[in-house]
């Protein structure tokens, strides 16, 4: 059988050059059935009738899809019935090789995925504490020193103001490799993302001034065990996922002695797993405060990476 390949997408001019991106010589314009192009690209504006287009693009050995964007079709709805069409056609048809690059998923952080994951990386989630807030020298990082420590690179998913549920979202988009080292740092429970209209990632951000009134508007839609419950459901999905891929991971608290957080009570239900960093090694973690004077310093910094080491080594040394 002959190779061929077609093209589709919009009617758009990167559709004709998609050729490029692929390392393929030049695609013709196809509008009908009886082509006899080998290489060929075509749009549903090309050809309208989609049982005809149907059949063009089963011919082929291969279909690549443009990765047109919506603003390239009439309007939102046109966009979406297209790709929606596609996806249906390769039900069928099997035959789309790139299908995956179709994305409908605004909430894929791949700003906060920008690296890519090799198994050399020891991958660390959190908030501010991860980020490494108020210490200029990315040296005196945890993460630096616990990456460090086992002769790996820094695959850091800390951000400012970061909540669990971000936490949860990110290590779940992941593609960890077995063996790898993950740190899970959790955070201020009260701490809320969610996705505003425009489909961007927003946080609830409190301040001294606003913070009680905060809380109690809070508390009319969530409460604390509310909260911790949900926090319990992601915990249990994580380190299945961490068991099932045979991580090495671990997970802290921000505050193990501010009951207004995690109580003693709270941090029961995480004792039975062995990924929980327990309080009798952790609690007392905060020895100083960084240059902005509300972090973890130096000294805070190099206990954290001590005690995760000791504690991977200890939890994981059949391995």
């Amino acid at each position: 059988m002959v190779k061929s390949i077609i093209i589709v997408g919009s009617t758009d001019l990167k559709t004709s050059e998609y050729y490029k991106q692929i390392n393929i010589e030049s695609s013709v314009l196809i509008t009908s059935r009886d082509h006899k192009q080998l290489i060929g690209h075509t749009s549903v504006g090309d050809v309208p009738d989609l049982k005809d287009l149907e059949y063009i693009l089963s011919q082929a050995t291969e279909v690549y899809w443009a990765e047109s964007s919506i603003n390239e079709f009439f309007d939102a709805d046109s966009y979406y019935d297209f790709v929606n069409w596609l996806k249906d056609y390769n039900l069928i048809y099997n035959n789309v090789v790139n299908l995956h690059k179709i994305k409908f998923d605004d909430y894929n952080w791949n700003h906060l995925l920008s690296q890519n994951l090799n198994q050399n990386h020891v991958v660390f989630f959190g908030c501010s504490f991860t980020a490494g807030a108020g210490l200029p020298d990315v040296e005196t990082h945890y993460t630096t020193q616990v990456a460090k420590h086992f002769g790996k690179q820094v695959f850091n998913l800390g951000s400012n103001g970061g909540s669990n549920a971000l936490v949860f979202d990110l290590f779940t988009q992941l593609d960890f490799f077995p063996g790898q080292i993950v740190v899970v740092q959790l955070t201020f429970l009260e701490r809320l993302h969610y996705c505003g209209l425009n489909r961007q990632l927003t946080k609830v951000v409190f301040t001294k001034k606003n913070y009680e009134n905060l809380i109690h508007n809070l508390v009319e839609i969530y409460n604390k065990d509310f909260l911790f419950y949900e926090l319990l459901q992601k915990i249990r999905a994580m380190v299945a996922i961490a068991r099932a891929k045979k991580l090495k991971m671990v997970f802290w608290l921000i505050n193990y002695k501010d009951t207004k957080i995690y109580s003693k009570a709270d941090q029961r239900y995480f004792y039975h797993m062995p990924e929980f960093v327990p309080a009798s090694w952790m609690e007392n973690y905060f020895l100083d405060l960084a240059t902005d004077g509300q972090h973890p310093g130096i000294r805070s910094n190099k206990f954290i990476a001590d005690t995760l080491v000791k504690y991977i080594e200890t939890v994981y040394n059949k391995d």
